[in-house]
């Protein structure tokens, strides 16, 4: 499965009361206005309907490409719901989280655990070496995940329950625009792409580059090492009835995938997932795997896997399921399945200290 695909954020305003009795613009100035806003008009586009189930990412491509500057222009002026899942900074490396999206987001004692690991590589860099405090914050870190199936680990203290509920409430608000949203992936037909709305992709951008891909390192030594994981491609995707209810089994293009199960209230839809072998870092079959292993993806429920691990969503059979994911790759989107040597590999605090 493939994928398919910053200015700073301005608000439009139809047009501001110059007179001295305060009664608004002047019909003549309202119709100027609206004849500028990149938000009608993009509201009067004919979206062109995903129809591919496989190979869909170059779907209706020249439409896309030809409406870009208008469709951006269209989300900056319709704004957010929900401020502080946006960050409007351009450059990662020197911007940093949304103030209140670490606070607000992700589960406090995690985000304490990496504050002090963070800190501590730092220093460590200088010469000073590890105390029992670091020591004790390592164990928390390397503790945190677990494996559920065979190459599959959960992430329970990553987000928390506020983020997934805001980011529904964003996605429903964002839903009800009007504007045209291209499919997310190659495979998936209802979703959205996150970086195609400005600021809503670079908050997560930092909790890859803080939390996930240091997650990745100590889970996954022999499949990644920090050079493969400088990239992200973040969508969501959308399971409801009239709407997709399955996905085809798959590898996807990556070499890191988080996923996160945001809700909202479904039944069915379990992931089915190939039992991880050394050889998968070689075999490319897209034969259905003996589905042996399953997962029941919860509301709430992050986990982690590696992108050439076969996977498959199972019918959902009621009701509506929405997905953050996450892939994570090396520059331009590639993907490396060769595995590394025990002395090529690289532990995980190299991804702060980078």
């Amino acid at each position: 499965m493939v994928s398919s695909n910053n200015k700073k954020r301005t608000r439009h305003h139809s047009g501001s009361s110059g007179s001295l009795d305060n009664e608004g613009p002047l019909p003549q100035e309202c119709a100027s206005a609206e004849s500028t806003s990149s938000l009608i008009k993009a509201r009067t586009l004919q979206s062109p309907p995903a129809k591919a189930q496989r190979k869909g990412d170059f779907e209706s491509i020249d439409f896309w490409i030809q409406h870009d500057t208008l469709l951006h222009d269209a989300w900056l002026e319709y704004g957010p719901k929900v401020p502080q899942l946006y960050n409007y900074e351009t450059d990662n490396r020197t911007s940093t989280f949304h103030e209140r999206f670490e606070q607000d987001y992700i589960d406090p004692k995690l985000r304490d655990v990496v504050n002090n690991l963070v800190q501590t590589s730092s220093r460590q860099t200088k010469g000073i070496g590890a105390e029992d405090e670091n020591v004790k914050n390592q164990a928390i870190f390397e503790s945190t995940p677990y494996q559920i199936v065979s190459g599959v680990y959960a992430l329970p203290n990553l987000f928390t329950k506020k983020f997934c509920q805001d980011m529904v409430r964003e996605l429903n608000h964002l839903n009800d625009a009007g504007i045209p949203v291209r499919r997310p992936n190659s495979m998936n037909r209802y979703g959205l792409i996150l970086g195609e709305v400005p600021g809503l992709k670079a908050n997560l951008d930092h909790v890859v580059q803080k939390y996930v891909i240091p997650f990745a390192l100590h889970l996954f030594p022999e499949s990644a090492i920090l050079s493969d994981l400088v990239e992200s491609y973040a969508f969501v995707v959308r399971y409801a009835d009239g709407e997709d209810l399955d996905l085809a089994v798959h590898r996807d293009s990556s070499v890191i995938t988080l996923n996160v199960c945001l809700g909202e209230t479904f039944e069915g839809g379990n992931l089915g997932f190939e039992s991880w072998d050394e050889r998968d870092h070689f075999r490319y079959s897209h034969a259905l795997p003996p589905r042996n292993e399953t997962v029941s993806f919860e509301p709430g429920m992050t986990i982690l896997h590696r992108g050439a691990q076969m996977h498959e969503a199972l019918p959902l059979k009621s009701g509506k399921r929405v997905n953050l994911i996450i892939w994570i790759h090396g520059k331009d989107g590639h993907v490396r399945y060769a595995p590394y040597e025990k002395d090529e590999q690289e532990h995980y605090s190299v991804a702060w200290t980078k």
